[in-house]
């Protein structure tokens, strides 16, 4: 119900593929964030997309095992097939949920975050390509992903990026 009511929709297919790769931020963190805009007390109401989110994403967890499975045997074409359609099912839904988060206010902060899912979605196909063709990367474009993958990590909307964890491996595996 509240996704959506988030959505201002009953399609809410776009909204639960862009949970799918957030998560909530540490209890205390969220506490901190509302103390800080002087919003910490009973009364504060629990309709942010962070309030609905499962406190670990699944689907991202299963993406890092098929990130472990890749970089154990670069030729694991099964494992790299994975991770292709899944980063490409996230980046195609960037374009179904920005709508929604221009739509509502309440969603309206977590465009930064539809924008980087998107990015890191190609980032992350970039990586898994590299990976299976034992391709390096320089230090300039690797430090460019690690400062991509630093902003990402950022808390928004009391909500973080899972996908940063699993992108963070393939990275350091295709040095």
């Amino acid at each position: 119900m509240q996704m959506m009511r988030l959505a201002n929709s009953s399609d809410i297919t776009p909204l639960r593929v862009l949970a799918e790769v957030l998560e909530p931020a540490q209890y205390y963190t969220r506490q901190h964030l509302k103390f800080q805009a002087g919003h910490y007390d009973y009364f504060e109401p629990l309709n942010r997309l962070a309030d609905v989110l499962p406190a670990e994403s699944e689907p991202v967890r299963l993406l890092d095992k098929q990130v472990d499975a890749l970089i154990a045997n670069r030729g694991d074409h099964a494992a790299a097939s994975a991770l292709r359609h899944q980063l490409q099912r996230w980046q195609r839904n960037s374009d179904a949920v920005m709508p929604l988060a221009l739509g509502n206010y309440q969603l309206k902060a977590l465009q930064p975050q539809v924008r980087q899912v998107a990015a890191l979605s190609r980032m992350g196909l970039d990586l898994v390509n590299a990976l299976e063709r034992n391709q390096a990367y320089g230090a300039g474009e690797v430090a460019q992903m690690h400062a991509q993958l630093d902003a990402a990590a950022q808390v928004q909307d009391e909500t973080v990026l899972a996908l940063v964890r699993p992108l963070e491996k393939l990275l350091r595996s295709s040095r």
